[in-house]
């Protein structure tokens, strides 16, 4: 079965979507499957069982769910010859009240699984922008032995924050207060990357300087060294900005296209801005190492730290949107653009590209 945002019926939801028989080659790149749990699948189950009903009425035929009194705790009286009745008994057989049978929609059971397939969707462009960041996905006692200074604690814990929000994705999302809450909280660490971000390149800028300064190439690869750290670590709050900046959305699923438009453009301009201060300062220190190459005497060897420089600067000089701007337009695209599935009779869905 394939779905797309196109008028099929008269209801309300229906019209937001097409259902049309698929058949494909889910070995091909042009699909990629969603991870799903069990209570995900058993949702696309009941989707996939009652198609022929979706042209109809709007009404699942002997479909119902059951509505529970409040403050009662109980179970529905067992028939002998099978079957349940709506009465709700206590262990001794006691009557206590009625539990009320309602009529499952089609537009309840679409709902339903428009809201499974958002959640897997987003879990799998999360998944994307979260593979492209190497340093937020560092152990944390391998991110600990580069982090330095008065932030170094902060920034820590945002990152164990971000993680969390990221894993934890699918749960959360089906937990509103939680969902709230994460929420808020993306923003609050969105907020400290910036700080962050902004504290980092005052740094480098100052350790630069420091550098090229100096007349001793010891004391130079120093702070070269030095420099390096620092930029490990502005590049490791950049990812949490992108990462906290991402997830928002994502958990408020607020796909409405000037808003996005208004994030992409916030986050490509403060990248931007990031890595044209790493370029410069790292091409900085790639230049003083001519100084140290033309010495007369004592010529030390500059190759070691001049790959390393050049490997720095590379990837922001060659004109092309840098690994995170990339990640950033794809996340985001995820998020306005019209979707394709096809969802197969076992419960499996796959996103077509």
């Amino acid at each position: 079965m394939c779905t797309e945002s196109q008028q099929l019926d008269t209801s309300p939801i229906i019209n937001l979507c097409n259902v049309t028989p698929c058949t494909a080659d889910f070995s091909s790149d042009r699909y990629q499957k969603l991870a799903l749990d069990d209570n995900q699948r058993a949702n696309l189950s009941m989707l996939f069982s009652q198609l022929p009903a979706l042209h109809a009425a709007g009404t699942l035929a002997q479909a119902y769910t059951i509505e529970f009194p409040p403050d009662v705790v109980g179970t529905l009286m067992k028939y002998k010859k099978g079957g349940f009745g709506t009465p709700i008994v206590d262990s001794k057989g006691k009557i206590l009240a009625h539990a009320s049978l309602h009529e499952i929609t089609t537009d309840a059971v679409l709902l339903q699984t428009f809201a499974v397939m958002s959640i897997a969707t987003g879990q799998y462009f999360l998944t994307q922008i979260n593979n492209e960041f190497k340093e937020i996905n560092r152990k944390i006692d391998e991110v600990l032995g580069f982090l330095y200074g008065e932030k170094k604690a902060e920034l820590m814990s945002e990152i164990s924050f971000a993680q969390f929000a990221y894993r934890n994705f699918k749960s959360v999302m089906q937990h509103d207060e939680q969902r709230l809450a994460t929420i808020t909280n993306l923003q609050a660490a969105k907020k400290v990357a910036m700080k962050d971000i902004e504290f980092y390149m005052n740094d480098l800028s100052n350790k630069v300087v420091a550098a090229t300064s100096s007349s001793s190439f010891a004391k130079f690869e120093d702070l070269a060294e030095e420099a390096f750290q620092i930029k490990n670590t502005l590049e490791l709050s950049m990812q949490l900005y992108v990462m906290s900046g991402v997830m928002e959305p994502y958990y408020a699923e607020n796909n409405d296209p000037e808003f996005v438009a208004a994030i992409r453009e916030d986050m490509l301009y403060f990248l931007n801005k990031c890595e044209t201060q790493i370029l410069t300062a790292f091409t900085s220190l790639n230049t003083r190492l001519n100084v140290f190459d033309t010495a007369k005497f004592g010529k030390p060897n500059t190759a070691p730290l001049r790959e390393r420089f050049t490997a720095a600067t590379d990837e922001l000089s060659d004109g092309a949107d840098s690994k995170m701007r990339k990640a950033v337009t794809n996340a985001l695209d995820g998020l306005t653009q019209a979707k394709k599935y096809c969802v197969t009779n076992g419960g499996d869905v796959y996103l077509c590209a």
